[in-house]
């Protein structure tokens, strides 16, 4: 939604996606293939 109200933010709001997933520890990821 950030970016949608200002594109102009899309590398601020991608870096901050890259620190979440960063601090998501391996073992808490979901394994569900692409498309399900």
């Amino acid at each position: 939604m950030e970016y949608l109200a200002d594109p102009s933010r899309l590398d601020t709001v991608l870096g901050q996606l890259e620190t979440v997933r960063k601090s998501v520890p391996g073992n808490e990821w979901l394994n569900v293939p692409c498309g399900q």
